[in-house]
């Protein structure tokens, strides 16, 4: 009994991973899917593949905050400059 219950579970998760992978093609540059994706790696024990997705979704967070670094930086915001 305990083997089909672990059985029905392993599905599961794959399934889970599965659909969590879809979410993620859909939606590349929302935060959940990255985070879901790698999670559905984890709960599969695929450790390394886990890690490899958020250090690849840590890499797109600096390039946009670059990218919006460079686009602002025209402006000085600080106190000192308002005269």
């Amino acid at each position: 009994m305990k083997k089909k219950i672990c059985e029905i579970n392993y599905s599961i998760v794959f399934s889970f991973q599965d659909t969590r992978y879809q979410l993620f093609q859909l939606r590349p540059t929302q935060r959940a899917s990255w985070i879901g994706f790698a999670m559905s790696h984890h709960l599969l024990s695929d450790y390394d593949m886990a890690l490899k997705i958020l250090e690849e979704f840590r890499k797109t967070q600096q390039v946009r905050f670059i990218n919006w670094k460079l686009e602002f930086k025209s402006f000085d915001l600080s106190p000192n400059s308002r005269g």
